[in-house]
């Protein structure tokens, strides 16, 4: 069953700081794998690439840097 308390919980603070707002959309989805699409881009646009746009291991690694565990 859906518990919406239990993940309220569980999420960083959402607030108007877009770092404090993207931790706490990458948290409330960990179940998503690193190559699963948040944004597609375009699809069969670009020569040699599919699909174009942003992934959950983008957003995850942009976290990451911005919040200065990553290097540049």
């Amino acid at each position: 069953m859906f518990d919406r308390y239990n993940i309220a919980a569980r999420l960083p603070e959402f607030n108007d700081d877009p770092v404090q707002r993207l931790a706490h959309t990458v948290a409330a989805y960990t179940n998503r794998t690193d190559d699963d699409w948040v944004v597609i881009a375009t699809r069969n646009a670009i020569p040699g690439h599919f699909t174009t746009g942003i992934t959950w291991g983008d957003l995850r690694a942009l976290l990451a840097r911005l919040q200065g565990d990553s290097p540049a």
